[in-house]
């Protein structure tokens, strides 16, 4: 498998299909209240789903601290971060995340580093796999173990960063409000939240490695995120459900329907489904970006739909 095109193929392929598969047994334990289950979908709800891993690894805990007030809340972590021994502990804190996201990559591929990363159009960061590893063939061991284990939480996709400028650019979506930004990944999505002011953000995804990049990448750029790893085990007390590249798989599409069961409203960015017609969606605008590293796709990827419901 060579290069970006291979990454591209395995995120399209089989192992986009593994990531977005979802089963019926999460419904089944726990439907939408006032719903009935839809078997042919729920479970991992959180793409970056790949069931081997839940197995073999332990999930990094939730937080359960929620702040009071979106401000003081950032602003104290920042401070914290920026003077004295609180910055010595969030530069550890920081690295030790770090450290333990290069280590899953070199497992996977040897030569493969993260960087930090500016995302161009924001003030963010994130840890993202050094773009210098793109250009290289993969070996069949490789290709084996990329197609297995896809890391998606190494790149930023085009939907997430198109939706982190967004919020940036229109922070009343999330001012004040409690969000969970669902198949988090890098967690980009909902660190923009938090940057945007939101009262409280939860980075949602099935796979550890990916709670374990939003935990890094918060880190890197100072907010407060909490995880889950079971978007059926919230409450229904969200103000605003965040998604971005979910629906790549058609077969992802009914998960539309249990969105708005744990949140009044739902902001869903996608590059890959030009206008998907449901009767709570209203396609709101299109956005323009472009996946880090850069994977050469079509141009026509680059165009990202985002689309609203409300309950």
């Amino acid at each position: 498998m060579a290069g970006r095109a291979g990454w591209r193929r395995g995120r399209a392929g089989n192992a986009g299909h593994r990531r977005a598969r979802t089963s019926a047994e999460a419904a089944d334990q726990h439907p939408a209240q006032g719903q009935r289950s839809i078997t042919a979908v729920p479970a991992a709800l959180q793409p970056g789903s790949l069931s081997g891993r839940r197995t073999c690894r332990v999930a990094w805990p939730r937080q359960q601290v929620r702040a009071a007030d979106p401000a003081p809340a950032v602003d104290a972590y920042r401070s914290a971060g920026n003077s004295g021994l609180g910055a010595v502990a969030v530069r550890q804190s920081a690295m030790i995340a770090a450290q333990h996201l290069q280590h899953a990559l070199s497992e996977l591929l040897g030569d493969a580093r993260l960087t930090v990363t500016a995302l161009p159009g924001t003030e963010l960061k994130l840890w993202l796999i050094d773009d210098a590893n793109m250009d290289r063939a993969f070996s069949p061991d490789e290709t084996r173990r990329i197609l297995e284990d896809p890391p998606y939480w190494c790149f930023c996709w085009a939907s997430g960063l198109a939706l982190a400028r967004f919020l940036a650019e229109n922070p009343h979506w999330v001012a004040g409000k409690r969000v969970l930004d669902f198949g988090a990944g890098s967690g980009v999505a909902g660190i923009a939240a938090l940057r945007a002011g939101a009262l409280e953000v939860v980075a949602c995804d099935l796979d550890p490695l990916a709670l374990a990049a939003c935990r890094a990448n918060a880190e890197l750029n100072q907010v407060p995120l909490r995880y889950s790893t079971d978007f059926f085990a919230e409450a229904d007390r969200f103000d605003l459900i965040l998604v971005a590249d979910v629906l790549y798989d058609r077969a992802n599409l009914p998960l539309l329907d249990q969105f708005l069961s744990r949140g009044r409203e739902a902001l869903v960015a996608d590059s890959r489904v030009r206008d998907f017609k449901h009767a709570a969606y209203q396609r709101l605008t299109m956005l323009h970006a472009h996946t880090l590293p850069d994977l050469a796709e079509p141009h026509e990827f680059r165009d990202v739909s985002l689309y609203h419901a409300a309950r």
